[in-house]
């Protein structure tokens, strides 16, 4: 693939990012279909501190809690 074309590709996905965070923080939108967002974590409630609110705007988000049970 051709450099400029990797640009154009990275522009797009960047552009579509700053959409998806910008109608996230908006409180008066509906919720916003996430699309393909996965959220890992190490331990349960981490995804809720961290980025609770924002998840609760979401639909179809995915996520993992990936531990060894260690506290």
């Amino acid at each position: 693939m051709p450099q400029h074309a990797r640009h154009e590709e990275r522009h797009a996905a960047a552009e579509a990012a700053h959409a998806l965070l910008a109608a996230i923080g908006d409180p008066a939108r509906p919720a916003i279909d996430a699309g393909r967002v996965g959220v890992i974590v190490a331990h349960p409630d981490d995804e809720t501190l961290g980025c609770g609110g924002q998840l609760a705007r979401l639909y179809g988000v995915q996520v993992a809690i990936v531990t060894d049970g260690a506290p």
